[in-house]
């Protein structure tokens, strides 16, 4: 016989070193991954956080500097009117004056302004009477008179209905009615200006904004306005400087969503010829410019969000009066009640403005029209002039900062790692791969003179010479003790296991002599258990003779026979008499037709008595076939014949009749098949008669309309046959099943629990086996099915 040989050296692929390896670089790996993870989930966050605070910083930088500008151009129209307030009415003063203040330090960014008074303050018998300049194309400033030019006065409702009057209205339409000017009685703060929206002066063709503020007497009575307009190039310029700062662009919109400036100018400009022929451009609104670009779209509706949140704000406060909105709608032509109300909110807001940011939204678009990638939009609210400062700047550069960062931190982290990994290798290999490797080497010697059969106690160099420490060392030690204890009982089997053979050698021959007692118990005890059986089995076949002679009594007892006897002694009595008594008497003609009615009644119970007689004698053959097998099994001896299946249930169904029409059962028959199997016929009777007195006692707790059995036979497969037999009872439990054909366990009290253990017993004997079926969840009862084998197979 070959003994394999140990082999120490493993696969790499399998050696602790791959293993090593492949751990360390997982765990490297997922280092890297979390520090990845970190990094992409927090440090690009903070980095961006960062980089969204600058912008922020930015836009309220730019902000800064924007109403520092308007600032200076609202202080120089407040000095405009402070000047006027305490000025005689002298026309030509104020002219060589007010033109000298608004041309001051010739600001080309003012393309005009002057000074506007309420009807009859300047003269009482003037309506309109304004100083106005403006610059020509030569940027020199040019006094207009045209605002003076009389007029029909305004009316709010024949200027929406009367065509006419709205066509003379605006060919002079004076300056009381305009936009700019309506809103200065209203104002709160003294000497605060309010900023018009973005419009074209019909006069001197200049898109621009203007800034009003109003003059008021030393009674505080309105005296009218006076006006600085700003040039929309000045705050392109302004806007240019913003995009410059950062990797985006801007723009600005008045306060409303009108552009004042845009990096394609062309884009957010209508031209057209007014109604005095004169080529006018003017700015459109970003909701135009959303419609016209769908791309811009949600930008301009985070323009418009901006101007619903103000005015849902305003409407809150307790100082908001709607009586003002229909007021400042009455007063202008050029003013609905929408743009009334929301003129109302930013007088509201603009005397409680102070605040920390003046970033009032942020939004990210997908695809910019402008930029061309996914960008960040920041909305910046101008204070007291309430316009928008618009900044778009591209998403990625946002975070162009953190993945640079990102990378080079990886890069370094990563030849970190590396070193790390190298020298952790190193370290296993030295400290723990090398130490193994010489144990597993010195083990696999041992183990490989073992397996060939060499004594313990004949191996040269068993010990293991190291000089390891800690762990290692340890375990070398303690090899070194076991293979001294091993050598050592080794030894002390050798001389355990010759005594041991000796011992095994007495053992067997006691276990023989008890082995033959055991047989000679077994088979007495086995003689009783069927003596059991055959007493059980003869009690049923009992009860059937006993049914069998109640039903012949009380056939006897309820005979016609008695009757007839009593019919035939009349007639013997009548004698001579007895052909009148058989034509005349009324009983003695219906004398005939009794004894034909009663002679075929004792034909009936003839019949009847004679196929109980017929069961009688056949149940008394079965007593006598059970009594000759009790006598064969006495003797060993086990005989089995082909019987048809069929006429087996048939015959136990007959013998049962009387048990099952006094239960009140209904009896289903399906036979989907018919066969000879082999078996002994006695002993297959009463294991069906047996489970068909167990279905019948199952029954007894339901009605008696709904007891219904059912038996029958079909084709397990082509080498045995299935007789079932089956009941709608309660069934039987889980806990039941499994021990339902243990010897002495019964569900029924009093029983003595052999009837099903007999059942099986006898299957088994006969080739064959007894299954209780599973019960279905919702089904109930149970079914029985014997399973025997085919005659012949």
């Amino acid at each position: 016989m070959t003994h394999p040989h140990i082999v120490s050296k493993v696969p790499f692929v399998r050696s602790l070193t791959f293993k090593l390896l492949v751990g360390l670089i997982a765990l490297d790996s997922m280092l890297i991954l979390g520090i990845v993870w970190v990094m992409n989930r927090v440090g690009t966050t903070l980095v961006r956080t960062e980089s969204l605070k600058l912008i922020e910083q930015t836009g309220n930088d730019a902000v800064g500097q924007l109403e520092s500008t308007l600032l200076r151009y609202e202080a120089l129209a407040k000095s405009l009117a402070n000047t006027t307030e305490h000025l005689p009415k002298d026309e030509q003063l104020l002219t060589e004056l007010m033109a000298n203040m608004i041309d001051f330090d010739g600001a080309v960014n003012v393309a005009g302004g002057g000074i506007w008074f309420e009807p009859g303050r300047f003269d009482p018998q003037t309506v309109r009477k304004s100083f106005f300049w403006g610059r020509d194309e030569n940027n020199q400033l040019q006094f207009f008179d045209d605002y003076n030019r009389p007029g029909p006065p305004y009316d709010e409702t024949r200027f929406q209905t009367d065509n006419a009057y709205r066509k003379s209205f605006l060919s002079a339409p004076g300056y009381h009615n305009e936009e700019w000017y309506v809103i200065a009685p209203h104002l709160k703060q003294a000497g605060r200006g309010f900023w018009s929206r973005s419009y074209m002066d019909p006069y001197s063709y200049q898109p621009m904004v203007t800034v009003t503020v109003a003059m008021r007497d030393d009674e505080n009575s309105l005296m009218g306005v006076s006006t600085i307009d700003l040039k929309l190039e000045g705050l392109q310029s302004i806007a240019n400087q913003i995009a410059d700062k950062m990797d985006g662009y801007a723009f600005i919109t008045d306060r409303n969503n009108k552009f004042l400036t845009f990096p394609e100018v062309k884009l957010a400009k209508v031209y057209y010829q007014d109604e005095k022929g004169g080529n006018a451009e003017e700015f459109i609104k970003a909701s135009e410019m959303g419609a016209k670009i769908p791309a811009f779209a949600p930008i301009a509706q985070a323009l418009s969000d901006v101007n619903e949140h103000l005015i849902s704000q305003a409407l809150a406060e307790e100082k908001f009066d709607p009586a003002l909105t229909d007021v400042i709608d009455r007063s202008s032509y050029q003013i609905d009640h929408q743009e009334a109300e929301f003129i109302n909110s930013v007088m509201i807001h603009a005397s409680q403005q102070k605040q920390d940011s003046w970033l009032v939204a942020q939004r990210e678009v997908k695809n910019d029209y402008f930029i061309g990638e996914s960008s960040l939009v920041f909305v910046f609210l101008v204070p007291h002039s309430f316009w928008k400062l618009v900044i778009v700047k591209p998403k990625a550069s946002t975070t162009a900062v953190a993945r640079n960062i990102k990378n080079r931190l990886l890069a370094n982290i990563g030849l970190v790692i590396l070193a790390i990994f190298l020298a952790a290798l190193s370290y296993h290999l030295l400290m723990i791969v090398r130490p193994i490797r010489t144990l597993t080497h010195h083990l696999a010697r041992i183990g490989s003179e073992l397996v060939e059969g060499n004594p313990i106690q004949n191996i040269q160099n068993k010990q293991i010479r190291h000089r390891f420490g800690g762990e290692f060392g340890a375990l070398g030690d303690v090899f070194n003790l076991m293979t001294e204890q091993l050598e050592s009982n080794a030894l002390a089997l050798e001389d355990y296991s010759h005594n041991l053979e000796r011992k095994v050698e007495e053992r067997t021959q006691e276990l023989k002599r008890a082995q033959k007692e055991l047989v000679e118990s077994a088979h007495v005890a086995g003689m009783a258990e069927i003596a059991t059986g055959v007493l059980h089995n003869i009690g049923n076949l009992l009860n059937t003779v006993n049914t069998c002679v109640a039903a012949m009594g009380h056939t006897l007892q309820e005979s016609s026979l008695l009757k007839v006897q009593r019919a035939a002694k009349v007639i013997e009595e009548k004698g001579q008499d007895l052909a009148a008594y058989l034509t005349e008497d009324e009983r003695g003609r219906l004398m005939p037709q009794f004894l034909l009615e009663g002679t075929r009644l004792m034909q009936v119970e003839h019949s009847k008595l004679q196929t109980e007689l017929q069961d009688l004698m056949q149940a008394v053959a079965q007593i006598r076939e059970v009594i000759m097998t009790q006598q064969d099994y006495a003797a060993m001896k086990i005989f089995s014949e082909p019987i048809q299946v069929s006429h087996i249930i048939e015959d136990a169904l007959k013998l049962e009749s009387a048990n099952l029409i006094r239960a009140g059962v209904q009896v289903q028959t399906q036979f989907a098949t018919d066969g000879v199997v082999m078996a002994q016929k006695t002993k297959l009777i009463h294991v069906v008669i047996n489970l068909i007195r167990n279905a019948i006692e199952s029954m007894e707790s339901i009605p008696i309309q709904d007891r219904v059995l059912g038996i029958g036979i079909h084709e397990a497969d082509s080498q045995h046959l299935h007789i079932w037999v089956t009941d709608n009872g309660p069934g039987i439990s889980a806990e039941l099943r499994e021990k339902i054909f243990q010897f002495g366990f019964s569900t029924k009290r009093g029983a003595r629990g052999f009837g099903l253990h007999f059942c099986a017993n006898a299957l088994n004997e006969m080739g064959g086996r007894l299954i209780l079926m599973d019960q279905a969840t919702s089904a109930k009862g149970a079914t029985f099915v014997l399973e025997l084998q085919k005659a012949g197979e």
